[in-house]
């Protein structure tokens, strides 16, 4: 299998004064984690403090050789990516690691000095020493790709292992979310993680999408508009969408645990744009805390228990005051109302399917689409599957007007989507998604 070779412009290499500042900061740090390291381990090694100038000689050494590491980064980090990318970027995940172990260890200090837990002085000592050999690596190196670069590269390497057989999709879930945040930058409505979702699907699919990313790992070296660009977003954004229909799920990975809980779990406990829901799940913890700290507290209080009590039953009462107004809550009257005037449409569409009925479609779009479009954080809120069905209808009809540079609302247009076999699932899932959700908010209609 080929290796992916980094070129000089893909590292990220420091400026002289800033490698003889770092270089200072590390051999400081670097003289204070072996001294720590080292009184440590002769605390539970008592026999190393009879070895003369022991001390002395590993601080000062291991300083200089924290400090050339510094001074010489640059050099050390070419001497890496000759190596590879695959090398580099393993290297550059295992000094980050590193870090994170550094700090994991500075918490335990950081709780033995507060006194919650018994204080071993050589465990303390040790891990104050570790804390600062760990993580200077990563103060010294930092990030050694660029960002593009790197998505660029990870996605590369993909390609190359495809070539070969193997699908590794952990280099597409490293190199495509930055695909993902230049597009926005350009304005493309992508949604959340809809590039790797469009890659995966289109792999499942047997589609071959191989130039596509070779067009993107190009068009990353040097980010613009073109019109390629255009076509390839609505591309994506059709085969994300056509893939959330279907609930296809991308393969994820043991390093996507903390992101699936973010993006899975806690929108079931804390709701974007929804004050009142968050409101009620503030009150709830609030008052679980205080139940705790009343009956347990791990520090004295200055006030009677029951005060903390009596709160948390107030922000009971409150909870429950809160949860009889969601129950009560109705949807907003303009997105009943558009939702409720474009079933009407779409089903004539969906029971016909002929031209002249989805023209009176596309018409009532295009005369709705400024409503839609301030509406539509509402939209996203109450009718998510709605909404998508509706922007993806749109997107066809604006795509067809640019290929046949005629006026909305043309027959031409009508003509051109009652062909497509995909404009016929659109419908039939705008007409279900929208009996659904007009079913469930049945009672939330206003009866004058």
């Amino acid at each position: 299998m080929r290796a992916i070779e980094i070129q000089d412009s893909d590292l990220v290499n420091s400026r002289f004064i800033e490698l003889i500042v770092t270089a200072i900061v590390a051999e400081l740090f670097g003289l204070i984690g072996f001294l720590l390291t080292w009184i440590g381990i002769a605390l539970f090694v008592p026999a190393l403090f009879d070895v003369p100038n022991a001390l002395p000689t590993l601080t000062i050494i291991g300083g200089i050789i924290y400090g050339a590491m510094a001074l010489f980064r640059n050099r050390i980090l070419s001497r890496i990516a000759r190596r590879g990318f695959v090398f580099t970027f393993r290297t550059q995940r295992g000094i980050r690691a590193l870090s994170w172990i550094g700090i994991a260890l500075s918490i335990y200090v950081t709780i033995v000095a507060y006194g919650h837990v018994p204080n071993n002085a050589y465990l303390t000592l040790l891990f104050a020493g570790l804390f600062f050999l760990l993580g200077m690596p990563r103060i010294i190196f930092g990030r050694m790709i660029r960002r593009l670069r790197e998505a660029r590269l990870c996605i590369l390497q993909f390609l190359v292992e495809l070539d070969s057989g193997k699908t590794n999709y952990f280099w597409l879930r490293k190199g495509l979310p930055t695909v993902e945040r230049q597009l926005r930058k350009f304005d493309r409505s992508v949604p959340r993680g809809g590039v790797y979702l469009w890659a995966c699907y289109s792999l499942q699919n047997n589609v071959r999408v191989e130039t596509q990313l070779r067009w993107l790992c190009e068009w990353l070296s040097r980010p613009r508009i073109t019109s390629k660009l255009g076509s390839l977003s609505t591309s994506i954004i059709v085969q994300a969408r056509a893939a959330n229909r279907v609930r296809y799920k991308p393969p994820k990975g043991k390093r996507d645990i903390p992101s699936f809980l973010v993006s899975t779990a806690l929108p079931f406990i804390w709701k974007r744009n929804d004050n009142l829901f968050n409101l009620l799940v503030t009150f709830l913890l609030s008052s679980g805390i205080l139940a705790i700290l009343s009956l347990s507290s791990p520090f004295p209080l200055p006030f009677p228990p029951w005060y903390l009590q009596g709160a948390s039953l107030a922000l009971v009462a409150s909870s429950i005051s809160i949860i009889i107004s969601l129950a009560r809550r109705k949807p907003p009257a303009r997105v009943m109302d558009l939702v409720s005037e474009i079933h009407g449409v779409t089903r004539t569409v969906d029971e016909n399917f002929d031209a002249g009925s989805l023209l009176d479609l596309i018409r009532l779009l295009k005369r709705k689409q400024r409503t839609i479009y301030n509406l539509e954080p509402v939209l996203r809120r109450v009718a998510p599957n709605v909404y998508a069905e509706i922007s993806e209808l749109l997107l066809a009809i604006e795509a067809n007007i640019a290929k046949q540079s005629r006026v909305a609302g043309g027959f031409e247009i009508a003509n051109t989507l009652v062909l497509i076999p995909q404009t016929r699932i659109l419908i039939s899932d705008l007409r279900k998604n929208s009996e659904d959700w007009l079913a469930q908010n049945a009672y939330s209609f206003d009866d004058s």
